[in-house]
């Protein structure tokens, strides 16, 4: 698996390795050998332990050191490789042993990791950065439009009812899993019905007029009233409703719907 999913890495993506993606991946393929050597032998009376163990903690100091930024990670993996190779010799410590002083090791480093907190990264090492956000370490640097977006969903917890309906494309998948709110539609949703052509279709043309209605604010209400939606969200500025929105920054603006009088006749369509 380890073997598969490098191969596919590498000719999916088609980007080139470096010193320190080839290094990754030796590393885990020792690791996983290793591994199945250890479950295959005995390894507390077989000399080979120690050769086993330093390639092991080798691997295991590589991938460490080059997510922490050692500077010469690679030089320091192979010498903590040798030095256990040299102790496991002249002290004779079981293989067993050197197992459970490594967990130890590993899990106390990840316990300090988690205690410092989210830390910054630079982005030109995106196979450090890919390290960090699988451990939770990484901290995403948020944009303009992103700092908005959480103001908003902020907002929307605490001014708003929990049974509230949000005409508004949840594309990301973030207002009800933030807010506790209801959407009227995702792009994401149609994917329910992917397998189901007729219900897939129907999911499709639903989606397509709820976004097409936004380029008419008398078809936005409209459709905001079909779908029993309490407010509208709009990214941007929406001059077409004529209402002030209950809320308002630079990317977004809520408009409550019970704000809006006279509607008429009017028909999603």
């Amino acid at each position: 698996g380890l073997v598969a999913g490098l191969v596919v890495r590498h000719w999916h993506f088609r980007d080139a390795w470096g010193a320190a993606e080839w290094g990754m991946g030796c590393s885990l393929i020792i690791l996983a050998a290793a591994g199945v050597w250890d479950c295959l032998n005995s390894a507390s009376v077989r000399r080979e332990a120690g050769v086993v163990l330093g390639l092991m903690l080798a691997a295991v100091t590589y991938l460490w050191f080059y997510i922490l930024n050692v500077p010469y990670f690679g030089l320091l993996a192979v010498l903590v490789g040798l030095i256990e190779i040299v102790i496991f010799y002249w002290q004779g410590v079981p293989f067993q042993v050197w197992q459970y002083i490594s967990v130890s090791v590993v899990s106390l480093s990840l316990v300090w990791l988690l205690i410092q907190g989210k830390v910054s990264v630079p982005g030109d090492r995106p196979l450090r950065v890919q390290a960090y956000k699988t451990l939770g370490l990484y901290q995403y640097p948020l944009d303009e439009r992103e700092n908005d977006k959480l103001a908003m969903y902020e907002w929307i917890r605490h001014h708003t009812s929990a049974d509230a309906i949000f005409y508004y494309n949840d594309a990301d998948l973030e207002l009800r899993v933030r807010t506790h709110r209801a959407v009227t539609h995702s792009w994401k949703d149609v994917g329910g019905a992917y397998y189901t052509p007729e219900l897939l279709l129907a999911y499709y043309r639903r989606f397509q007029q709820l976004e097409s209605a936004y380029q008419s604010s008398e078809q936005l209400v409209a459709c905001a009233k079909t779908y029993q939606a309490d407010y509208i969200i709009v990214r941007g500025q929406y001059p077409g409703l004529l209402l002030p929105p209950v809320y308002a920054n630079a990317n977004y603006q809520i408009y409550d719907l019970k704000s809006l009088r006279n509607l008429g006749q009017l028909t999603c369509s």
